[in-house]
């Protein structure tokens, strides 16, 4: 799930470690696209259809904030989920097979991307981009400690494994997925997140929040008619479910070449997540 908008939202190891290699899963089948809505909903598979103030312990209630996190593993089992409502606030798994309980594994992030085997999740964490695990939330190692006060968030994770795209303050940088060197791929950009078979890299250009699709090293960029301040690739590599205004801001689906085909959920809306089936 990522961008500065509204902000919606046991016996996990061995569960996670069945969703199985990235090469069996991408690029999947369009499953169920999950949204915040009306800064008081959320439609996602185990949250739908009860207000979000009602849930006890779950109450993740969009709060309008900067940090926001919505994201689904690749085998489309598991959302990492992150929000706040009143003293209840985190980044929570759900299993979207088993609904509850939604687990509490951190503080709330602004941005979460799984690793294509569902093990690890890379989010922000205290300005920084860190590796943690999914299951009890300990940070396994961070990618991005650089100078103290700048923020680096948004991760996305390769479906092939190598990588973690991110935004920084100069623009998307990637990092190895086990640490290392990051690498400048595009400036003036925000929100990167790799298509669902790896081979290419989008983010939304700073200049007109135009998404911009680019091979994985940022070369060839060619911007789409889409202005958006948040997306997500279709699970099928054709279309993106993104945040843009009609007045206020609406969940639309369009595909990569910018025809809009679909207006989804309630404004203000986001973020968004979109669900891959096997």
């Amino acid at each position: 799930m990522k961008r500065r908008l509204t902000t919606a939202a046991c016996a996990l190891i061995a569960l996670i470690a069945g969703a199985g290699p990235a090469s069996a899963q991408h690029p999947g089948a369009n499953g169920e696209k999950a949204y915040g809505w009306d800064g008081t909903g959320l439609a996602a598979p185990c949250l739908s259809g009860v207000p979000m103030d009602e849930w006890t312990p779950y109450n993740i209630v969009p709060d309008g904030t900067a940090r926001s996190a919505m994201a689904f593993s690749a085998s489309g089992r598991y959302l990492a989920i992150s929000g706040a409502s009143g003293e209840s606030e985190g980044l929570y798994v759900v299993d979207t097979v088993n609904c509850y309980p939604p687990r509490l594994i951190g503080p709330r992030a602004e941005g979460a991307s799984w690793s294509p085997d569902g093990k690890q999740l890379a989010v922000e964490r205290d300005g920084d981009v860190v590796v943690i695990s999914p299951s009890t939330g300990a940070v396994l190692r961070n990618l991005t400690p650089g100078t103290p006060g700048t923020v680096e968030a948004n991760p996305s994770w390769n479906p092939k494994g190598g990588t973690v795209a991110y935004e920084a303050p100069d623009g998307v940088r990637t990092v190895p997925a086990g640490g290392g060197r990051s690498t400048l791929v595009a400036r003036d950009a925000v929100d990167p997140d790799y298509s669902p078979d790896g081979t290419r890299l989008a983010w939304i250009r700073g200049s007109d929040q135009h998404i911009t699709i680019a091979d994985t090293r940022g070369r060839g960029a060619k911007a789409t008619p889409i202005s958006a301040y948040t997306f997500t690739w279709s699970p099928d590599g054709t279309s993106f479910l993104f945040v843009g205004y009609a007045g206020e801001p609406d969940c639309l689906v369009a595909t990569t070449r910018g025809r809009i085909t679909e207006r989804i959920g309630g404004a203000p809306c986001g973020p968004v997540a979109w669900q891959p089936i096997r």
